[in-house]
C-alpha cells in the first residue's frame, strides 16, 4: 500500500525537479547570440557617430550663418550711425535757419515800426 502511494507522487516529483533545475540554470549564449550582440553594439556605435557627424553639420551651418547675420547686422550699425549724424546735422542746421529767420523776422518788424510808426502790421 506504501508503495501505491509513492508511485503516483514519483513523476510529480521527477518533472518538479527537471523543471527546477532547468529553470534555475540561465542558458548559454549562443556563437550567433554573441555575433548579434556584437552588431548591436557597432550599430549603436554607428549610429552615435553619425548622430554627432549630423549634430556637427548643423552647428557648422549655424555658424556660418550666424556670421553673416553679424557681419550684415555690424554694417547696417555702422550706416546708421552715419546717417544718425547726419539727421543731426541736418536737425541743427534746420534750428540754426529757425533761429536765424525768426530773427530778421523780428528785427524787420522792429525796423518796419519804427520806420512807419502810423503804419500797422497787425
Amino acid at each position: 500500500m506504501k508503495l501505491l502511494k509513492t508511485v503516483p507522487l514519483l513523476p510529480i516529483a521527477i518533472g518538479a525537479v527537471i523543471v527546477t533545475g532547468c529553470a534555475s540554470k540561465p542558458a548559454e549564449p549562443t556563437v550567433a547570440d554573441r555575433m548579434r550582440g556584437h552588431a548591436a553594439d557597432i550599430q549603436r556605435e554607428a549610429d552615435l557617430k553619425s548622430s554627432l557627424a549630423q549634430q556637427w553639420e548643423q552647428g557648422g551651418a549655424l555658424i556660418a550663418t550666424g556670421t553673416r547675420r553679424v557681419d550684415e547686422g555690424e554694417r547696417r550699425m555702422r550706416e546708421a550711425e552715419r546717417e544718425m549724424e547726419k539727421a543731426r546735422a541736418q536737425v541743427a542746421r534746420g534750428r540754426n535757419e529757425v533761429s536765424e529767420g525768426e530773427q530778421l523776422v523780428e528785427d524787420a518788424e522792429q525796423k518796419f515800426r519804427q520806420e512807419f510808426p502810423e503804419l500797422k502790421l497787425n
